[in-house]
């Protein structure tokens, strides 16, 4: 698989429109059982390709060929591009439109798990986002480390200054900007903010990559939605 699964600061979305999609794979990439959970859902194939078995079906989804401008992770091709790949083939026509023109993380969760996701997607949220990464950060720290996805949503375009930690290295004061109708991986949370992933991946023009602290104060101008998924070991405890 190419390096088997990409650390989650190293994936690139590509040119579909499916944050939602591999917002849901980073923050499962952002704990090891959530890694572990998403390289056991992908085997090889004995007649070439691969198999991935996705909690919401019984049935593997066949993976011959990825998209060409789909994600991929340190510039190469690899489990990422599976998993995207397999997962437009989960609902028809429909799931791969919607990679197209986006969706919400509480979707793309459920269909990877196979269990429901807790969602708040209204606009008017007051400070529910804020509250579940900074009041209750040690059990959403938790629920990342038992291998569950958390994804923050935006509403429109935010640019301001704060920290950004790339390969182990922080750099501060940069000014990046949260995109409107975007999705963003959850890494960590603490009593004052909280460590984000874009997955634009590296080098992309609002951030340039790596983990991006989101300010307490800064959490509500950005984030407007939550997405927290059940655990991946949910995919697997399917009788089918």
């Amino acid at each position: 698989m190419n390096g088997g699964i990409p650390r989650i600061d190293t994936a690139e979305q590509g040119g579909l429109g499916d944050c939602w999609v591999l917002a849901s794979f980073l923050g499962f990439q952002a704990s090891e059982k959530g890694r572990e959970g998403l390289a056991k859902m992908i085997t090889p194939s004995a007649g070439g390709g691969y198999d991935v078995k996705f909690g919401s079906n019984c049935k593997p989804f066949h993976v011959d060929k990825v998209y060409g401008e789909g994600a991929r992770f340190a510039g190469n091709q690899g489990a990422i591009s599976i998993l995207e790949s397999a997962y437009s083939q989960t609902g028809g026509g429909a799931a791969a439109y919607l990679m197209c023109v986006g969706g919400f993380a509480f979707m793309s969760q459920q269909i990877i798990t196979g269990g429901e996701s807790e969602h708040h997607l209204v606009a008017s949220l007051g400070n529910k986002v804020r509250d579940q990464v900074t009041q209750d950060h040690e059990k959403t720290n938790a629920l990342i480390a038992e291998g569950r996805s958390v994804v923050l949503g935006t509403m429109k375009d935010m640019t301001f200054t704060t920290d950004v930690m790339r390969n182990g290295s922080l750099s501060r004061d940069e000014t990046v900007k949260t995109l409107g109708m975007h999705q963003y991986a959850v890494t960590k949370a603490t009593p004052d903010g909280v460590w984000v992933v874009n997955p634009w991946g590296p080098g992309n023009p609002a951030d340039r990559g790596g983990e991006i602290w989101i300010p307490k104060e800064q959490i509500n101008h950005s984030f407007s939605g939550i997405a927290i998924s059940a655990p991946i070991s949910t995919a697997f405890e399917r009788q089918c």
